[in-house]
């Protein structure tokens, strides 16, 4: 396990990947609402979600994380080509507090190389207006995603 301030980062098994997301997304109906593709409950969401990693997973290698704040589970990512790109992430509501999100955040830059993409839907404003706050810059957009990059 490794710790950066409060924040430990733990890498665990695609197949427990599930109880993160589930976990991460947990009463966050604006998410559900506002930054998925379809309409959908939020049990679908978690479902899609761990089934587009699952899947990506067996065509390319990823990392799966689990995010902990004080010993408690607060969330999970994923990063995909070698850590240069953040595939999936989430934090509980609860806790995207500036402190939390900071550190989570420098965790992701420590590990990931020279680059880091991330794909993102365009509707997802929250994050890309945090990303870009935090040194991400627009790479590429579509109508459905923006694809944020970070040249470290």
């Amino acid at each position: 396990m490794v710790i950066t301030s409060e924040i430990s980062v733990k890498k665990i098994l695609k197949e427990d990947i599930g109880k993160y997301v589930g976990f991460a997304f947990e009463g966050d109906n604006e998410l559900v609402e506002k930054f998925h593709f379809a309409d959908t409950t939020l049990e679908e969401t978690v479902s899609s979600n761990v089934k587009n990693i699952i899947e990506l997973s067996e065509k390319i290698d990823l990392d799966c994380y689990a995010v902990y704040w004080r010993e408690n589970i607060i969330g999970f990512f994923v990063m995909a080509y070698h850590n240069s790109m953040l595939y999936s992430f989430g934090i509980n509501k609860q806790y995207r507090v500036k402190e939390v999100l900071m550190d989570w955040w420098e965790y992701v830059k420590t590990i990931s190389g020279e680059y880091l993409v991330c794909p993102l839907n365009a509707e997802n404003k929250r994050a890309i207006n945090f990303f870009i706050k935090n040194g991400m810059e627009v790479l590429s957009e579509d109508e459905n995603i923006v694809t944020l990059i970070l040249k470290q």
